[in-house]
């Protein structure tokens, strides 16, 4: 904020209160947008914080099956060290270890293909956290624009004190992707 103050005109000090008046106003106006900014940029992170608990919340079932899948075939090899013969001990390991086996290409497979989902998931979400927070900023920057053409114009006794239009809220870029054919 400063260094836009620093750009400004030579101000005259034939009307010193009018000028007091610019900067209380003004400067009003870049606290009053900045705190609206402040306001934006905590929303887009904790609505990002959300939807990533929401999401882990949501792969608990996922990583409960399996966990219960990789338990259960660990306890069957587990069990075969309970074979107090070799017989019954050699047998049950060359069984089982066969049937652990393809559980265990189960579980890779499926483990790889939710971390494919997974790691998508998060890049949208931190995707929608970036372009919230980058168009907080744009309108941060168009309001503070329109505050500072209009605190020049004040100290230059061309703009009255009072409301700017950084006020009001920026414009919000709509992107629509479905198709707009008009029919005849």
């Amino acid at each position: 904020m400063l260094e836009e103050f620093a750009k400004l005109p030579s101000i005259k000090p034939d009307n010193s209160d009018h000028l007091i008046d610019c900067f209380n106003t003004y400067i009003l106006l870049v606290n009053q947008v900045a705190e609206g900014y402040k306001a934006e940029f905590a929303q887009c992170l904790s609505t990002a914080d959300e939807n990533h608990e929401l999401f882990e919340e949501n792969m608990k079932d996922k990583r409960t099956e399996i966990d219960n899948t990789a338990t259960g075939a660990c306890a069957a090899l587990s069990n075969c060290s309970n074979n107090t013969g070799s017989v019954d001990y050699f047998e049950c390991y060359a069984n089982t270890a066969g049937n652990t086996a393809k559980t265990m290409y189960s579980i890779s497979a499926n483990s790889g293909e939710l971390l494919t989902a997974v790691q998508e998931e998060l890049r949208l979400i931190d995707h929608n956290r970036y372009i919230c927070t980058n168009a907080s900023e744009r309108a941060l920057r168009e309001k503070q624009a329109v505050i500072y053409e209009d605190f020049n114009r004040c100290i230059s006794g061309l703009e009255p004190l009072g409301p700017t239009n950084a006020s009001s809220p920026a414009p919000t870029t709509i992107i629509d992707d479905a198709n707009d054919d008009e029919s005849d």
